[in-house]
C-alpha cells in the first residue's frame, strides 16, 4: 500500500542522516498546533533540501516513542512507491488503515478499490476521523510532497481534506515552496505549476502562505525547512563520497564542492559524490589533484547536471543502438530525466523505460542497456531526498 511508505524514502539515505534537532522540535509543535487549530500545518522547503528524508525520520521517531503524542500515525510519501501519486489510491489506503483503528464505524461502507466513489471515500474518512475524535483517539496524518499529486479528482485543490479537522486530529502537509512568491526557492522546472496550485489551495482553504516567513516571524501553521549549514553540508558530502565507494575528501576538495551554486541541496551533493566515486573507479580521479579538478568542473546546478547526463547518455545510446534510431534512444532517456525531476524512484523509472520500449525482445534488451547506463550515470538518484 501507499500508507506508511516512509521506508522507501529512508532506504535511499544509506543510513546517512544529519539530525536537525531544532527543526524536529518545530515540526512537533506544528503537529500539536494543527490539532488545536483544526487546520493542517505545512512544511515548506526548496527542491532538494532534504524535506522527505527529514519527514521520514520524523515519522519513524514518533512511531518509535513509547509515550507518543499520538495514538495513530499514518504517513503517505507521495511518489515514493507505486500508486502514491493517485489521491484515489491514497484515500482508499488511508480509509483501510483507519478502519482498523478503534471501534467499527457503521457509516463506513466496504472498500472496493477503484470501484469506490471518490467523494464517498472522502466522506468516509471524515466520518471515521470524527468517530475517533469522539472516542478521545489522537490521530496524526502526514502527506509529504502534495505538489506531486496527479491531477485526478482535483487532488491539488486539497478538498479531500476536511475544512475543519476534528478535535485531536493533526494533519501535516509538505510542499516545495512557490518560487513566484518566494524567490529563495530553487525552481522545480516543470513542477512549478503544481507547486503554485498547492500554494493557492493552502491560502484559499486555511489562510496558509506556503513560503518562508521573515526572520524571527514564523508563519502561523507553516514551517520553512532551511538548507543545511556549511559545516553540515561538508559533513554530509564527506559521508556520501565514502558511501559511494570513494576516499574521504580533503579540505580543498570540500571547499570547491561547496562553492557550486546548488551545493545547498543534499540532492546536488549526492550527485556530485557519486560522480567523484565513478571517476575515481575509472581511474580518472585517483589523486587528490585530479579529484579537485573533477569537482571544480562538475556542473554548478542540478539542472546542469541533468543536461550533462542527457548529453552523455544520448551519445552513448546513439553509438550502441544505431538500429533503433538516435531519436528513439534520446527520447527514452529524455523521458527518464524529465520524470526523475518529478521525483520517480528506481522501480518507477525502470517501468517507464520498459513501457516506452517498442515491442520485441530486441527493444527490451536495448531498454535494459539504457537502464544499465542510467544506473552507472547516477540517474536513479535524481529523486526527492
Amino acid at each position: 500500500g501507499v500508507v506508511n511508505n516512509e521506508g522507501a524514502v529512508l532506504s535511499r539515505s544509506a543510513g546517512i542522516y544529519l539530525e536537525r534537532a531544532a527543526e524536529t522540535a518545530r515540526a512537533m509543535e506544528l503537529l500539536k498546533s494543527s490539532a488545536a487549530n483544526g487546520a493542517p500545518a505545512v512544511v515548506v522547503a526548496a527542491s532538494g533540501a532534504g524535506k522527505s528524508t527529514f519527514l521520514a525520520h520524523l515519522v519513524s521517531r514518533i512511531q518509535a516513542e513509547k509515550n507518543s503524542a499520538f495514538d495513530t500515525v499514518l504517513a503517505v510519501f507521495v511518489g515514493a512507491t507505486d500508486g502514491s501519486t493517485s489521491i484515489h489510491r491514497i484515500c482508499t489506503d488511508v480509509l483501510a488503515a483507519l478502519r482498523g483503528v478503534g471501534e467499527q464505524d457503521e457509516n463506513c461502507d466496504d472498500i472496493d478499490g477503484e470501484a469506490t466513489d471518490f467523494q464517498g471515500l472522502v466522506a468516509q474518512i471524515g466520518s471515521k476521523l470524527k468517530t475517533l475524535s469522539a472516542a478521545g483517539h489522537r490521530t496524526c496524518l502526514l502527506f509529504d510532497a502534495v505538489n506531486e499529486l496527479d491531477g485526478a479528482h482535483a487532488a491539488r485543490s486539497l478538498r479531500w481534506l476536511p475544512a475543519q479537522l476534528p478535535d485531536g486530529c493533526s494533519v501535516l502537509l509538505s510542499t516545495i515552496g512557490d518560487k513566484a512568491a518566494d524567490p529563495t526557492m530553487i525552481s522545480k522546472g516543470a513542477g512549478d505549476e503544481s507547486v503554485q496550485e498547492i500554494a493557492t489551495s493552502l491560502s484559499a482553504r486555511w489562510g496558509l502562505r506556503a513560503t518562508s516567513a521573515p526572520a524571527g516571524q514564523p508563519g502561523c501553521g507553516v514551517m520553512f525547512l532551511p538548507t543545511l549549514s556549511e559545516a553540515d553540508r561538508m559533513d554530509l558530502l564527506g559521508q556520501l563520497v565514502v558511501a559511494s565507494g570513494g576516499r574521504p575528501l580533503g579540505a580543498a576538495e570540500s571547499q570547491a564542492a561547496l562553492a557550486h551554486e546548488d551545493s545547498v541541496s543534499p540532492l546536488y551533493l549526492k550527485l556530485l559524490a557519486q560522480r567523484v566515486a565513478v571517476r575515481a573507479a575509472e581511474g580518472k580521479a585517483a589523486s587528490a589533484s585530479q579529484r579537485l579538478k573533477e569537482i571544480e568542473k562538475f556542473p554548478p546546478t542540478i539542472a546542469a547536471v541533468f543536461d550533462t547526463m542527457l548529453v552523455e547518455l544520448d551519445s552513448s545510446c546513439s553509438s550502441k543502438n544505431e538500429d533503433s534510431g538516435d531519436g528513439w534512444a534520446a527520447g527514452v532517456v529524455l523521458s527518464a530525466v524529465h520524470c526523475s525531476q518529478g521525483g520517480l524512484y528506481e522501480q518507477q523509472l525502470h517501468q517507464l523505460l520498459l513501457t516506452d520500449a517498442r515491442a520485441g525482445a530486441k527493444a527490451a534488451a536495448e531498454v535494459e542497456l539504457l537502464w544499465k547506463q542510467l544506473v552507472e550515470a547516477g540517474l536513479p538518484s535524481i529523486v526527492r531526498v
